[in-house]
């Protein structure tokens, strides 16, 4: 159970100030269990601040108090950090927006090369202005739709936080996973009933559900969870056997 809670409400806002950002990011990480330092959260105090300035003058996020944008965004994102840090030396995010999980998993995981995908000229500009200003090395943006066919590479994790469903989203991106690679799913209540879909849609599909970890977030229940796919692979007899046996925690 991935848990964040605050004894602020959204009724009592924070200001934006350096401080309160990087405390708020710091005890809310800790009641999560992903215990960041302080010179991971900073940058991410940046990026939350050149945010907030970029979505007064376009439409980037909708709008919010400090509390919303970082626990609906930023905690959001790191929801995947363990995950990432554990097992993936490159990460490919689809559809990433304003750079949410990718961009925020990039800031504090700077060993993982980090590949974000996105079409919008203008969250494009946004993109790069926040990888100049916090001189990030290991983030770099394809600024087109991901389709079928793209000479990309392979790579160990993939995810996507709002880019469509389940049926829509695994069959795109599995040429790009590799042999023993994770797909990150971050989904709201209806990730059940797009799982329900995929897995009659796709017959065929390689790509596997492995585990379920629910989130619980600040301000009530969002009904968040990680769903977790990797791929079956053949074993010397031509049988298809699973990877990894992890049961789905419900």
């Amino acid at each position: 159970m991935i848990s964040l809670s605050s004894g602020n409400s959204r009724n009592n806002p924070l200001p934006f100030t350096s401080m309160n950002c990087l405390s708020f990011l710091r005890d809310q990480g800790r009641k999560a269990d992903f215990f960041l330092q302080d010179n991971q959260l900073h940058p991410l105090c940046l990026y939350a601040n050149e945010l907030l300035k970029w979505s007064a003058k376009m439409n980037l996020v909708a709008q919010g108090d400090l509390q919303s944008l970082l626990a609906d965004h930023f905690l959001d994102s790191l929801c995947l950090y363990s995950f990432v840090v554990d097992s993936c030396s490159s990460l490919l995010d689809v559809g990433t927006g304003a750079g949410f999980p990718g961009l925020v998993l990039g800031a504090v995981c700077p060993d993982v090369q980090i590949t974000l995908v996105e079409p919008r000229a203008k969250r494009v500009s946004f993109l790069r202005h926040v990888i100049r200003t916090l001189k990030l090395s290991n983030i770099k943006i394809i600024p087109e739709r991901l389709q079928q066919g793209m000479d990309i590479g392979y790579f160990d994790g993939i995810t996507s936080r709002a880019f469509a469903e389940l049926a829509i989203f695994l069959p795109l991106v599995e040429p790009y996973l590799a042999e023993n690679g994770w797909v990150f799913c971050l989904k709201g209540p209806k990730g059940e009933q797009e799982f329900i879909k995929f897995t009659q849609e796709n017959l065929q599909s390689v790509l596997q559900l492995r585990q379920k970890v629910k989130a619980a977030y600040p301000f009530g229940d969002h009904g968040r969870c990680v769903m977790i796919f990797s791929k079956e692979v053949l074993n010397s007899g031509n049988r298809l056997v699973k990877k990894v046996e992890i049961a789905v925690n419900d």
